[in-house]
């Protein structure tokens, strides 16, 4: 991060001001440079920089040696490979698979927001993404959707369920133990 970041936000009027406190920050940013950035910002409230119109500067273990953390990149190929586990599927293959339910999902969800907002609630339900698919989809593969849907969702709540009846019974048994 170099030193136009911490200037950058003064204002155009204090263009000179700024060339100046350019100077003075190459010359006495030597050393520890966080001790060095309390001292300048200091310095700019008292030439009358506000500390709000000063951007902050972090620096991290990354920024010293220049490099940059990769952003995470999510997709749905987890999940594809879990729906045939006998057939490999290639890298091109998988990038178009993955673009197409990206769209599918998106569409889906731009439906069903503006079922939700249509019907005056702020809360988007089953009820929305079921009529969603119903309008977005063909007539089989939607009630195909709707039917995979509500069975993911009943496993859900029934493993949910489960693993609160297993900690009210290990909690009762360790109770009666002690």
């Amino acid at each position: 991060m170099g030193f136009d970041a911490i200037i950058a936000k003064a204002s155009k009027a204090d263009a000179g001001r700024k060339r100046d406190l350019k100077g003075d920050l190459k010359a006495n940013l030597k050393g520890d440079p966080k001790a060095n950035l309390k001292a300048d910002l200091k310095a700019n409230l008292k030439t009358n920089l506000k500390l709000k119109d000063v951007q902050k500067v972090r620096v991290g273990k990354s920024q010293k040696e220049g490099k940059r953390r990769r952003r995470r990149h999510e997709t749905f190929s987890s999940y594809i490979l879990k729906v045939n586990t006998s057939t490999s599927i290639s890298r091109k293959a998988m990038s178009i698979i993955n673009a197409f339910l990206n769209d599918v999902f998106s569409k889906v969800a731009k439906e069903a927001g503006n079922l939700t907002k249509h019907n005056g609630k702020h809360t988007l339900s089953t009820r929305e993404l079921q009529t969603a698919c119903k309008l977005l989809f063909p007539a089989e593969m939607a009630t195909f959707a709707t039917a995979s849907g509500v069975k993911a969702v009943t496993a859900y709540e029934a493993s949910k369920a489960s693993s609160a009846a297993s900690a009210v019974s290990s909690a009762v048994s360790s109770a009666v133990s002690a």
